[in-house]
């Protein structure tokens, strides 16, 4: 995480799902930088359910963060904080990915 000053800007919440992998995209604007506050995610069926794994990735395809799904937490939600934010790239996309393989999944996103 990078320490810059907090943005000040109005909180987002962008939400996507479905049965394949899932992005959330945050588009590039030449005049912020993106901050990850939260993600959290579920699945609807959590029985069929296949391990997977969740990341936030830059315009530069660099891996911020990365975490894997292991079985025996794949059919629980998960509420996962990010204290402080993770910080993007002036003028640069982030993106959150949740790579899905089974029953209709949700990824949530708050950003800045």
């Amino acid at each position: 995480m990078k320490a810059i000053p907090e943005t000040g800007a109005k909180p987002t919440f962008s939400t996507e799902s479905g049965v394949s992998n899932l992005t959330v995209s945050l588009a590039a604007d030449a005049e912020h930088t993106h901050v990850i506050d939260w993600v959290d995610f579920s699945y609807e069926d959590a029985t069929n359910a296949a391990p997977t794994e969740i990341s936030i990735i830059d315009d530069f395809d660099t891996v911020l963060w990365r975490w894997q799904i292991l079985d025996n937490l794949v059919g629980l939600a998960r509420f996962i904080p990010f204290p402080g934010g993770i910080y993007g790239t002036k003028g640069k996309r982030l993106r959150v990915t949740l790579s899905n393989t089974g029953p209709t999944a949700s990824l949530n996103v708050r950003s800045r």
